[in-house]
């Protein structure tokens, strides 16, 4: 299975504007053959605390997403805010490439630093799910520095972002140490920008496969469970 992962220049909280160029990346992806295509968290809004602006409860980021993966016929990760009371989740939705709902997953542990917390709740639920025969997982985020939600039988962890370059060592070293401690891909999609960047993904033994720089655009690789299953039979920690 061929997967693209995507950096995403953001229009700060311009749904519409930033949809344009995520729309351009489904379809070089589409034109690059691959199945699918995964987009940081909060895709088309960026990282914000002003939920009362962005939050939906119509659903209104997923109905585009679902028309471009139907036009494009590829599967499609995205991350959206959606309405919870006074509150907000924060969401990230997987299409297949039909547009219908694959996944959902609500972040567990909001960025308590920058004061997620007063405006997200907290999801009580890991994720895992199967396509086209290769087992992935998902989390968000400031939810990759706990180590306790990675564990399970999958081949590809999702870890969708908007994690500052201050930050960068910490986000490619626990992305490279949760890989080795997991005997699978790691997957670190990231959005662009001169504050962001280093969408990254790792194989199962720990080493690096592809890193962008800050740019916008995709890097796409081939996601093998023959691979994975191959490590752990050969270096069997598990």
């Amino acid at each position: 299975m061929k997967a693209a992962f995507a950096q995403l220049n953001v229009s700060f909280e311009d749904k519409e504007k930033t949809f344009v160029s995520a729309e351009s990346l489904i379809k070089t992806a589409a034109k690059n053959s691959c199945d699918m295509i995964f987009f940081q968290e909060m895709t088309l809004t960026g990282y914000t605390m002003n939920t009362a602006s962005v939050k939906e409860s119509d659903r209104y980021t997923a109905g585009l997403f679902s028309k471009a993966a139907k036009e494009n016929n590829i599967a499609i990760g995205f991350g959206w805010v959606e309405a919870a009371g006074d509150k907000a989740k924060n969401m990230y939705t997987v299409l297949d490439n039909n547009g219908k709902v694959l996944t959902e997953y609500v972040k567990i542990h909001p960025f308590s630093y920058a004061g997620e917390d007063k405006y997200y709740v907290c999801g009580d639920k890991e994720c895992r799910f199967e396509y086209m025969g290769v087992k992935f997982g998902l989390a968000i985020c400031y939810d990759l520095r706990f180590s306790y939600i990675f564990g399970g039988d999958y081949d590809i962890m999702l870890i969708p972002a908007d994690w500052p370059r201050s930050r960068a060592d910490h986000w490619l070293t626990l992305l490279k140490a949760r890989a080795i401690e997991n005997q699978s891909y790691f997957a670190g999609i990231n959005r662009a920008g001169e504050q962001n960047g280093n969408t990254a993904l790792f194989a199962p033994d720990g080493s690096l496969l592809d890193k962008s720089d800050s740019a916008q655009g995709i890097i796409c690789a081939d996601i093998s469970p023959d691979t994975v299953s191959r490590i752990r039979t050969d270096f069997p920690v598990r």
